[in-house]
């Protein structure tokens, strides 16, 4: 047997790249896994999984093939490894409806939380299922921030639906990459919300982009949107106590550094 590792599903992803980065500052020994590899010859040796692979575009089809029926054949190809634990990425948006989302993208989540959570119950594995809210920063190309920095940037202008009182919370991805590092010490069963703390409105979140962005844009208020997530709320309690841990950036320095990086690198 080689030297154990973790091993990281999704590592040339968003998040999975900033995580991956983590490991190596720390130089935490670890192998990975990129769609289209050889998964049996990345489960070997690896007694800690990092499962932050999926996908969160439609098509439904691609959306249940990577989220569900990738995480199915991970779970049943590790039974032949010494993998002792699982660390599966989820999404706050399960919450949704009572916990029972209409959105496919959260569907399938919640679909492989519960194929995680059945693994480990039935092969007496470890499982931590962590939960972010809208994870944003540096080489993130999806999501609310993003959007308004392209469309602040190529047409001057922000699409607000509704009046703007929505709110968000958000999270920037060096503290939930601080969450997941923190969670390979752990060692019971857990599922738990990563949230920053505090919402913001749509429009906190525009008057910020305009203190950080050195350029006008005007914001154009458009019919609300009903298919989008609402607010969803929740504490921080079990994080902090569970975890150890709590979301340290502010979006105001959170988005700096994103804004920075997308000046660079769009």
């Amino acid at each position: 047997m080689g030297e154990l590792q973790i091993g990281v599903t999704g590592a040339d992803g968003f998040i999975g790249s900033h995580f991956i980065s983590r490991l190596k500052k720390n130089k935490i020994s670890h192998k990975v896994f990129i769609e289209g590899g050889d998964l049996d010859k990345f489960l070997k040796d690896v007694y800690v999984l990092v499962h932050l692979a999926g996908r969160v575009l439609p098509p439904e089809k691609l959306l249940f093939a990577s989220n569900v029926e990738f995480t199915k054949d991970l779970l049943n190809r590790s039974l032949s490894c010494d993998i002792k634990k699982i660390i599966f990425l989820s999404t706050f948006a399960v919450h949704a409806n009572n916990d029972s989302p209409t959105d496919i993208y959260a569907q399938t989540k919640l679909q492989a939380e519960k194929l995680v959570k059945n693994w480990g119950e039935k092969h007496a594995k470890k499982t931590i299922i962590l939960r972010p809210f809208n994870v944003y920063g540096p080489k993130n190309k999806k999501g609310l921030v993003y959007q308004f920095y392209v469309s602040i940037k190529d047409k001057g202008i922000v699409n607000i639906f509704g009046d703007g009182s929505v709110k968000r919370d958000l999270l920037f991805v060096d503290d939930l990459v601080t969450a997941i590092y923190k969670a390979l010490d752990v060692s019971e069963n857990i599922d738990l919300d990563l949230l920053y703390g505090t919402e913001l409105s749509i429009l906190e979140v525009v008057d910020t982009f305009k203190k950080i962005m050195d350029r006008e844009f005007d914001v154009v208020y458009k019919d609300e949107d009903l298919d989008k997530v609402k607010n969803i709320k929740h504490d921080s309690y079990q994080s902090e106590n569970l975890l150890n841990w709590e979301a340290r950036t502010t979006f105001e320095e959170g988005l700096k550094k994103t804004v920075s990086w997308y000046e660079k690198n769009l």
